[in-house]
């Protein structure tokens, strides 16, 4: 399968090789050498004001390596988790991520699917060219790897993800708190509402809850964004009134610190980053990516919506014994949550 794909160009040369000569070849020519040599800072620090789909390619893929995969990588991992025979597909997905993920995986990946967009925003298109195309599968790559990452980052230990192994407290808490944003019921946990907080930087408001979960508690903050309400992701401890105090080590003082750090940014939420990349990043790659490929993305959506998949049959829902269309089938939350459980 590696094989295939790479002859399908998943390296990111047939857009940055395809200058005609002249300065803005050569210079593109040192960017590919740049991701080449896996020198991704040098290149976001060379693209300062992307203005054409060359900069866009680039600063994705740059911004993919960041993360802690590049596209030939990720590939492979993929690969190699839909033929683990141990692990769920999508379960050894997500821990191969999280074993390569980069501290700022979840912003980097933000980037560069954002960038990919930049090239081409309908991947549904029957007009797109060659290049577009590209454009669409890597960005369902970024997205899928994002997906993923997320599932790593509300966890403390994901090695038992997907296996019988024990449970971990911090990612069964994270997926209550979904559900007690999304439909007010408190799942497995128990779970106490300690009212607003607002980061003064920001300016932004969210409910604070306390999630408590086989003896061990958790806070989690809520943000309502459009009437919808969705959890925050956060990285360490802060202070209300500076990220710069930032910290991994548990203060009481403080409360779980938003990853976002601005109003005018987008909320990186668990659910946005979660079912609306799995369903970006399918939706990108579908008719794009080569037979194999195509496969191994089903697989991961499948198993995310209760289902098993082969290649004779497709998706069948494990319940009820009858066939998903994965091309008309969306994941939502309530999924992504009942698929959480019953691999924690």
């Amino acid at each position: 399968m590696v094989k295939n794909i790479m002859a399908c160009s998943v390296l990111a040369a047939t857009l940055l090789l395809s200058g005609c000569g002249g300065s803005d070849a050569e210079s593109e020519l040192q960017t590919q050498q740049m991701l080449d040599e896996g020198n991704y800072e040098g290149v976001i620090a060379k693209i300062t004001n992307p203005e054409t789909n060359e900069d866009y390619m680039a600063l994705a893929a740059a911004y993919m390596q960041r993360a802690g995969l590049g596209l030939a990588d990720l590939v492979t991992v993929i690969a190699d988790s839909t033929e683990d025979e141990n692990d769920e597909a999508f379960a050894a997905f997500v821990k191969s991520v999280k074993e390569k993920s980069s501290s700022t995986a979840l912003q980097d990946l933000e980037k560069s699917a954002g960038y990919y967009k930049d090239v081409v925003t309908d991947c549904n298109s029957t007009t797109l060219s060659t290049s577009q195309e590209d454009a669409c599968l890597y960005r369902g790559l970024a997205q899928t790897m994002k997906a993923s990452a997320t599932i790593g980052y509300i966890a403390d230990d994901i090695s038992n993800f997907g296996t019988s192994g024990s449970t971990d407290n911090k990612l069964k808490a994270s997926t209550c708190a979904m559900q007690y944003a999304s439909n007010g019921t408190t799942g497995d946990c128990t779970i106490i509402s300690n009212g607003n907080v607002t980061f003064t930087q920001s300016g932004v408001t969210y409910e604070s809850i306390d999630v408590t979960y086989n003896g061990e508690t958790f806070e989690n903050l809520i943000r309502t964004i459009d009437t919808v309400k969705q959890t925050a992701i956060t990285s360490g401890y802060c202070s209300l009134t500076d990220f710069a105090t930032r910290t991994e080590t548990f203060d009481p003082s403080y409360h779980v610190c938003p990853v976002t750090e601005t109003a005018e940014a987008e909320e990186l939420t668990t659910e946005a980053l979660i079912v609306d990349a799995l369903n970006d990043g399918v939706d990108s790659i579908g008719g794009i990516a080569t037979e194999d490929m195509q496969a191994d993305i089903d697989e991961f959506k499948c198993e995310v919506l209760g289902g098993t998949y082969s290649e004779y049959n497709g998706c069948i829902n494990n319940t009820s014994g009858l066939s998903i269309n994965l091309e008309t089938t969306s994941v939502t939350t309530a999924e992504v949550i009942d698929y959480l459980n019953n691999n924690n």
